[in-house]
């Protein structure tokens, strides 16, 4: 796409748009494009999860997924202690540790792994893991922040 000195696409653009949109109004095609480009660059800024304790890049908001019917679920583990998660497809920026174990699990069939922030070792959430090869990261809310670039 070419852009003239106002930084506003070209008149062919508009042309393109006024015959997909049925608007005559140049103008407020401008304004059009102008907020799809901000909502674009604010989707981009707040794309990534961050480690709360030390800002690594853990996962982004494109990989949230549902899990028996949500995204979010609060649990409490044998010693009482609530978790509030997230269930995410993957989580590039955590690290798996210990052996899979179904003792407890919050997911019926899944067997679980604990899942550490690969820069800090903070214990950030499981990696779930059912016998088809399923598999998903259950991430502790209060130990992320989204990432504000």
């Amino acid at each position: 796409m070419n852009y003239n000195s106002n930084r506003y696409p070209s008149n062919q653009f508009y042309s393109f748009l006024r015959s997909r949109s049925g608007t005559r109004d140049k103008n407020n095609l401008k304004i059009i494009f102008q907020k799809d480009a901000q909502n674009e660059k604010k989707t981009f800024k707040e794309a990534f999860i961050l480690c709360r304790a030390c800002k690594h890049k853990i996962t982004t908001h494109q990989e949230i997924i549902s899990v028996n019917g949500s995204q979010q679920h609060t649990f409490a583990n044998p010693n009482g202690i609530i978790f509030d998660i997230k269930c995410y497809k993957t989580a590039p920026g955590c690290l798996i540790t210990g052996p899979f174990t179904q003792e407890f699990s919050w997911f019926k069939g899944y067997l679980w792994r604990i899942s550490i922030c690969a820069s800090c070792l903070t214990h950030l959430g499981w990696l779930f893991f059912s016998s088809n090869n399923d598999h998903f990261y259950g991430l502790i809310q209060d130990r992320l922040i989204d990432a504000v670039e």
